[in-house]
């Protein structure tokens, strides 16, 4: 199944291509099934063999990482994505915002090889951060014991549940966050002074401040990008003549413009989804049963 997905193949129909050819079958030493057996085969898989499976890949994974060697640190960039279906009555597809029914894995990157090192499927209904945290811990659990974790999220995974796991386990983080009044309002008291310049943008200024959640007693490291609106471009009240993005980190080194740059390159990310979806099957979730997908 694998290799038809490889071929271009959309449904298990598709598989019929890939038994007609009678030199791969010699060369790989058994042939294709049958679309009726392979689809037998699927929908006995439950949650003990998806379980199972990935006690396998980690496996794989753990040895993969020290054979190509990861060095000392590598940066996992977390994010979510729709998986549109075509029918209504796969399970676990939900209509979502999109006014479209779809599913909502879950999946993690490694930057600097742009290695797809975990994913999870999910409800379309579900919202972004849903199951995050088990799933940060199965991404570490892939990691080789002695190497630094980086983290990055967008604000779509903002929450102070999140940040307190990371910093017990040790692990740099950097997410987006949510702008809300209390923010808006710290960021209005930053002195002109206080901005720098964005360090590989033309426009746009940095500054950073600290700030505390409403059900935290911690306070974080926040940094904020400012970039002037357009001529025409409708001003508000709270955000004045600037449009505003805001990151927070536990990381207390690096300054304010290189913390900034880093956080807006995880936007690389969607090359790889799109990697998946495109070349490796992810876009091709036809089976009924959620478990079969």
């Amino acid at each position: 199944m694998t290799e038809a997905l490889a071929l271009g193949a959309k449904c298990l129909d598709d598989l019929d291509v890939a038994r007609g050819d009678r030199a791969q079958e010699a060369m790989r030493g058994f042939a294709v099934p049958p679309p009726q057996t392979a689809g037998r085969f699927l929908r006995r898989f439950c949650l003990g063999h998806i379980g199972q499976l990935n006690k396998a890949l980690r496996q794989v994974l753990l040895l993969a990482l020290s054979l190509i060697g990861v060095g000392e640190a590598v940066t996992l960039d977390f994010d979510s994505t729709y998986i549109r279906s075509r029918s209504s009555r796969r399970q676990g597809a939900d209509r979502t915002y999109l006014k479209r029914y779809a599913l909502h894995p879950l999946l993690c990157f490694v930057a600097e090889t742009g290695l797809c090192l975990h994913a999870k499927l999910r409800r379309g209904c579900v919202h972004t951060a849903k199951g995050l945290l088990p799933f940060v811990d199965e991404c570490l659990r892939r990691v080789p014991k002695g190497v630094a974790v980086r983290a990055r999220f967008d604000s779509g995974f903002y929450d102070g549940k999140l940040f307190e796991a990371l910093e017990r386990r040790g692990v740099t983080y950097l997410c987006g966050a949510k702008l809300n009044p209390r923010i808006l309002g710290v960021i209005r008291e930053i002195d002109d002074w206080a901005w720098v310049p964005c360090l590989d943008k033309d426009e746009g200024e940095v500054a950073e401040f600290g700030y505390r959640q409403a059900d935290s007693k911690v306070f974080r490291r926040y940094v904020v990008k400012r970039i002037p609106k357009n001529d025409g471009e409708q001003l508000d009240l709270e955000s004045g003549a600037y449009n505003y993005w805001v990151l927070v980190t536990n990381d207390h080194t690096s300054g304010a413009p290189a913390l900034e740059s880093e956080h807006r390159h995880k936007a690389l990310v969607e090359s790889g989804m799109r990697e998946l979806k495109e070349n490796f099957g992810l876009e091709v979730l036809r089976k009924h049963q959620f478990m079969a997908n």
